[in-house]
């Protein structure tokens, strides 16, 4: 009985993680507080802030919720797309197939691409309109470049769009939240620097433990 138990809840924990690569909405603050961490300023924050790791970490995550909920429409549009590219992977390896017996299928494939043209069109608009990244922007264009050169658009069963998403609300939490430790201003016998037990705990043991 046990034994189907865990094999039911590893079959679940299977179904979800599939569905949550299919249709990428959730967004996952474990990963974003990682990647927040990668950041030199956030680093050096770390480093000299009055205070425990988890306080740190529980600002940190305030902030960027705040992000995620204010760009939870460019999250929205960017998961439709991740989501409907890897529908059309398997219509788009068809149509390449086709295309080595003659050139019907390369033009099927361009009358597709053509199709899905204006909404690759709307996001990059919104999103360059939203984030000013200009950088960002053409990396999508060369993204989708890419996916049609490759057999069968193969990237894009990697999802490119909600984690776009994800990385600008976290560099958006991140500007903010330093922002606001500047803002602070602290009593004189209250600024005092991490201990050393502070300062020898390992970070990775924090994160983990952050977001639990």
């Amino acid at each position: 009985m046990a034994s189907l138990v865990k094999a039911g809840k590893i079959a679940a924990k299977s179904v979800k993680k599939g569905a949550e690569w299919y249709y990428p909405i959730h967004t996952d603050l474990d990963t974003q507080i990682k990647y927040a961490f990668k950041d030199k300023a956030i680093q050096e924050a770390y480093d000299s802030f009055d205070g425990s790791p988890e306080q740190f970490i529980e600002e940190l995550e305030k902030y960027i919720k705040i992000e995620n909920y204010k760009n939870r429409k460019l999250k929205s549009f960017g998961s439709k797309i991740d989501a409907t590219n890897k529908t059309l992977v398997p219509v788009d390896a068809t149509l390449d197939a086709f295309a080595i017996f003659g050139g019907v299928g390369t033009g099927l494939k361009a009358l597709m691409t053509l199709g899905k043209l204006p909404a690759y069109l709307a996001y990059n608009l919104y999103y360059l309109a939203k984030t000013h990244d200009f950088k960002g922007a053409l990396g999508n264009l060369a993204y989708e470049a890419t996916s049609w050169a490759l057999p069968g658009s193969a990237t894009h069963l990697i999802n490119k769009y909600a984690p776009q998403a994800d990385k600008y609300a976290t560099k958006k939490g991140i500007e903010r939240f330093l922002k606001g430790l500047e803002k602070k201003v602290l009593e004189p016998e209250k600024k005092k620097r991490f201990s050393e037990k502070k300062k020898s705990q390992d970070l990775d043991s924090i994160l983990q433990g952050a977001t639990a």
